[in-house]
């Protein structure tokens, strides 16, 4: 059984283009890197990767990875096979992506194929385009972008990589078995890297080896700097880390540790220790550092700045109620009511009845009074003779506001409410039985009709005269000790108690023998 290790971080960074297949044959065992990934456009879109090995019939290997984000592509996994000559082995990818439609978002997985020949060693790129997300092809076909850069998805045929021709589709990244790579070709080939043939491998940033042509500045994913290490490493500069490099200034790594340095900080050049006023802050617009109404307008506009009760100007909420030196008005107090007719202050006797001798004035409804006297109801002026039974026939009763009389309750109106009951309203309340017998009339027994025999001791009921519902009592054959304790239980002698007339006289079953110690 072919033996697979699985890796599952590559140092591959940035577009797929950087992670450029290198994929050659040799004679021995197979053992490729693959890089697993989509387009750029719609990586965000990824959400799940499938990869199978298959040679012929069997199942060489089975693999998920989850993707949370472009942040984690590409995906790189390293797949050994044992030597098997002559065998093809079939790489079978599936990409779950998420995509929009007119009724929502919905996943959609796509397959691409790839076929090995054994003893491949190297790198291999396999890359879902955008374009066919969600597009089906027959079997043994793939989806591409043909051409390149056109957007149009196509199906093509599923390379026959092995088989000596460098057929349409086949690179030498994907068959370097068939197709042989060149420098200048635009292919990175298995003796090509990016520093002996940058053109075809593009940049070395992103192979997870810090080469000659990265430095922690162009490519801190390969080339690691940490400044303040003690060592000057490529990439770092005076400029950049004089604590590595020299060139520091006394007053460098000082701001930030608390302490406001003489000499080295101010608030200007390190508010976060020696506070944020920087200078003299009035007129930058902002009030802040102390600043107020009266010491910078500019910045702390206030039109109420050094008001104050007694300045003589009636402002900033003053009212003659509570300020009445600066808010002088006479009629600051005047109120409909007040017994006196304040003219002056728009009283009237039509505004102010009560106030200035009511009269019946052609516009006095909506005064706030109920001239009755003018002819003023709760019909054609609701809002100064509000009653709540406006319109109903119990107003002129005493009952007026009652919630029976406001909704003209009566017997027979369907509702067993407001005073009545099953006797004088039998049609709203049902009829009861005892409404006949005035006597126990409410009485609860007599309402629920009690009887001996319905199946309830209660209402008077008891053993002796109503053993059908309360059971049978053998002492209720005897009146005299009805009732009685010993009686109710049925007690006698012989029941293993000395009780209730028993002693040892009459009855030493239960008490023992007189005298006997017993």
């Amino acid at each position: 059984m072919a033996r697979l290790v699985v890796l599952t971080a590559l140092a591959c960074v940035g577009p797929l283009a950087t992670c450029g297949g290198t994929a050659q044959t040799a004679d021995g065992a197979t053992g490729v890197t693959l890089v697993l990934g989509v387009g750029e456009l719609c990586a965000p879109r990824l959400r799940h990767i499938h990869l199978e090995v298959r040679t012929g019939a069997r199942l060489d290997l089975s693999q998920d990875f989850d993707v949370g984000g472009p942040h984690d592509m590409p995906i790189g996994t390293e797949v050994h096979l044992p030597a098997e000559p002559g065998a093809v082995h079939l790489f079978i990818v599936t990409f779950t992506s998420e995509v929009s439609d007119g009724a929502g978002t919905k996943l959609v997985e796509s397959v691409l194929e790839r076929a090995v020949a054994d003893g491949t060693v190297g790198r291999i790129v396999i890359s879902l385009a955008c374009v066919c997300l969600g597009k089906e092809c027959p079997t043994g076909h793939n989806c591409a972008e043909v051409p390149l850069g056109s957007g149009q998805a196509k199906c093509v045929e599923l390379e026959a990589c092995g088989n000596g021709t460098c057929e349409s589709g086949e690179t030498c990244q994907s068959c370097a078995a068939d197709c042989a790579c060149s420098c200048g070709d635009g292919q990175c080939g298995a003796a090509e890297t990016c520093v002996t043939c940058p053109g075809d491998c593009d940049t070395c940033c992103g192979n997870g080896v810090c080469d000659a042509t990265d430095t922690c500045a162009n490519c801190p994913g390969d080339c690691a700097c940490v400044c303040g290490n003690g060592s000057c490493e490529t990439g770092e500069t005076p400029a950049n880390c004089c604590t590595d490099c020299g060139g520091c200034s006394p007053c460098v790594g000082q701001c930030g540790n608390g302490v406001c340095n003489a000499g080295c900080e101010d608030p200007c050049s390190c508010a976060q220790d020696c506070g944020a006023c920087c200078g003299n802050t009035c007129g930058d617009g902002v009030c802040n550092c102390g600043e107020n109404c009266a010491s910078c307008p500019g910045d702390c506009p206030n039109p109420c700045c050094g008001a104050f009760c007694g300045d003589g100007s009636c402002n900033c909420g003053e009212t003659c109620a509570n300020c009445a030196s600066d808010c002088t008005n006479s009629c600051c107090f005047a109120a409909c009511g007040n017994g006196v007719c304040e003219s002056a202050c728009g009283e009237s006797s039509c505004s102010c009845g009560s106030d200035c001798g009511g009269v019946c004035c052609a516009n006095a409804c909506g005064n706030g009074t109920c001239n009755t006297g003018c002819g003023e109801t709760c019909s054609n002026c609701p809002g100064d003779c509000y009653d709540p039974c406006c319109g109903d026939p119990c107003c002129g009763d005493p009952c007026c506001g009652d919630v029976c009389c406001q909704r003209g309750a009566f017997c027979g109106d369907a509702i067993c409410d407001c005073g009545d009951t099953k006797c004088n309203c039998p049609g709203d309340c049902g009829v009861d039985p005892c409404c006949a017998d005035p006597v126990c009339c409410g009485d609860f027994c007599c309402q629920v009709n009690a009887h001996c025999g319905d199946g309830f001791c209660d209402c008077g009921d008891t053993q002796c005269n109503c053993p059908a519902d309360c059971g049978v009592d053998p002492c209720c054959a005897d009146p005299v000790c009805c009732g009685d304790y010993c009686c109710q239980r049925g007690a006698y002698c012989g029941d293993g108690w000395c009780d209730c007339g028993d002693d040892c006289s009459t009855c030493w079953e239960d008490c023992g023998w007189c005298g006997g110690g017993g």
